[in-house]
C-alpha cells in the first residue's frame, strides 16, 4: 500500500508552482518509484487524497498506472496526511 505518493522526486519539484527553476542537479535522492512500482509481484494498493496539497495527486496516478496488479482508491475532500482510521476501515471490508 502507498499513500500519498509519487512518481519521483523530481516529479514532484517540477509539480509546486517554483518548479520551473533548474534544480534537477541539486536533488541527489531521486526515489524514481514510477521506474520500480512495475516490477512489484503483489497486488498493490494507492490511495491519494484528491485535495493533497503536498503531492498532486496526478503524481498518485501516475504512480498507480505503472504498477501492476493495482487498485486505487481517491479520497474526496482529503489531503496529504491521514489517519490509519480513515483509510483501515475500507481495506478491512475489502473482500478478498
Amino acid at each position: 500500500m502507498v499513500e500519498g505518493s509519487f512518481t519521483s522526486i523530481p516529479d514532484v519539484v517540477r509539480s509546486y508552482k517554483w518548479g520551473w527553476l533548474p534544480l534537477g542537479p541539486l536533488i541527489t535522492q531521486r526515489f524514481e518509484a514510477v521506474n520500480r512500482v512495475g516490477a512489484i509481484g503483489s497486488p498493490l494498493l494507492v490511495v491519494h487524497g484528491s485535495e493533497d496539497r503536498t503531492i498532486a495527486p496526478e503524481l498518485g496516478r501516475k504512480l498507480f498506472d505503472a504498477a501492476q496488479g493495482k487498485s486505487a482508491s481517491n479520497w474526496s475532500r482529503v489531503g496529504h496526511i491521514t489517519t490509519p482510521t480513515r483509510w483501515q476501515r475500507p481495506i478491512q471490508a475489502r473482500p478478498d
